[in-house]
């Protein structure tokens, strides 16, 4: 390893950290400088909690089937599954 890295480095690595996307030798660098840094180690958990929230909240939300308004390429190209949209009599 080398010198140990600054918050604009750490911040810049930290998306990737937390997605568990980075190399080891990278991943212990940014982890180094949390464990230092108050201020990054703030942010980082700030931003997890904020990852974990939307994924929850992603799960929840089903998103209207092909042919509806606000379609998406991702649904055309099945990356995405949809179910019908509830009908007014279910809405309530």
């Amino acid at each position: 390893m080398g010198e140990a890295i600054d918050c604009r480095e750490a911040k810049e690595r930290l998306t990737d950290y937390l997605k568990l996307e980075l190399t080891v030798e990278l991943a212990v660098e940014v982890h180094e400088h949390l464990v230092r840094c108050r201020s990054c180690f703030g942010r980082a958990k700030f931003e997890d909690t904020l990852v974990q929230l939307l994924e929850a909240r992603a799960r929840k939300v089903t998103p209207p089937c092909p042919g509806a308004p606000g379609i998406t390429p991702l649904h055309k190209r099945g990356l995405l599954s949809c179910q019908p949209a509830p009908t007014s009599a279910t809405r309530r």
